[in-house]
């Protein structure tokens, strides 16, 4: 992972933070409040599970760091991350997610967060995340895969260019002279190489980024 300095150092400050944890799974809530109940900079600790409250929680609890996963069932993470920039928000933004590095991680950070780290590392990891973003750091896993990187064919990036920009299967398959069940195909193919399960991430992702 990086680490290159901001002008955020939370943790030499005399007053503590407040926090806000926004998730849908207690057990998870329950294990970052404990985390965060060890540090001496953290004052307040808030939870919601609903996008809508933790903009108002933001908004009236003078929140200066907010954890949160990327995409649940309630709430689109980057989404939250896009809005509370744009009405400057100048906290901290640590994404703790389920899902993996290859393609939210690189969004996050474009959008401002501060850190981004995967649920499945140890509880070490993300205590360091943690303690290292309230220190000023920025926490981003090193390498992280470009467009060229993963292994596409020419057919299938041009499959997936069409896909992006909204046309069906059958409108492809028109394009390019091919059955439908061929450009199911070429689809299935590339949910599987970005290892995602519908080409509705990969539009919300892109979407977030404009």
């Amino acid at each position: 992972m990086t680490k290159t300095t901001n002008n955020r150092l939370f943790m030499f400050t005399t007053k503590k933070i407040n926090a806000l944890i926004l998730d849908t799974f207690p057990i998870v809530v329950e294990s970052i409040t404990n985390e965060l109940k060890k540090k001496d900079s953290i004052g307040e600790i808030y939870y919601t599970s609903s996008m809508h409250k933790a903009v108002d929680t933001i908004k009236n609890n003078d929140i200066s760091f907010v954890i949160l996963d990327i995409k649940q069932d309630k709430f689109n993470g980057l989404d939250l991350i896009k809005r509370i920039r744009k009405n400057d928000y100048n906290g901290i933004i640590l994404v703790m997610s389920s899902y993996g590095y290859e393609l939210y991680s690189d969004s996050a950070r474009k959008l401002g967060a501060n850190g981004y780290i995967s649920k499945k590392e140890s509880i070490e990891l993300i205590n360091d995340a943690i303690t290292n973003v309230l220190r000023g750091y920025t926490i981003f896993k090193q390498s992280q895969p470009s467009k060229s990187e993963i292994d596409l064919s020419t057919r299938e990036i041009t499959v997936l260019n069409y896909l992006l920009r909204g046309y069906t299967n059958k409108q492809i398959s028109e394009f390019l002279s091919l059955s439908s069940k061929t450009i199911s195909t070429y689809k299935s193919r590339i949910l599987d190489k970005y290892n995602v399960t519908s080409l509705i991430e990969l539009v919300k992702i892109n979407d977030a980024l404009i």
